[in-house]
C-alpha cells in the first residue's frame, strides 16, 4: 500500500485535558485537510535545535 499522508494520534501523559481538542484537530485534518485549532505546539519542529 502507498499512502500520501500518514497522521498519527498518540496520547501523552498529562494531556488528558486537551485530548478532545487533539482528537478534533486530527479528525479535521483527516476529513478536510484543514484545521482551525492551533496545534503548532505539537509540531515535531519544537525539538529542532537552532
Amino acid at each position: 500500500m502507498k499512502y500520501d499522508v500518514i497522521i498519527i494520534g498518540a496520547g501523552s501523559i498529562g494531556m488528558v485535558a486537551s485530548s478532545s481538542a487533539v482528537g478534533q484537530a486530527l479528525s479535521n485534518l483527516i476529513i478536510s485537510g484543514k484545521n482551525d485549532i492551533d496545534i503548532s505546539q505539537f509540531s515535531i519542529n519544537r525539538f529542532k535545535r537552532e
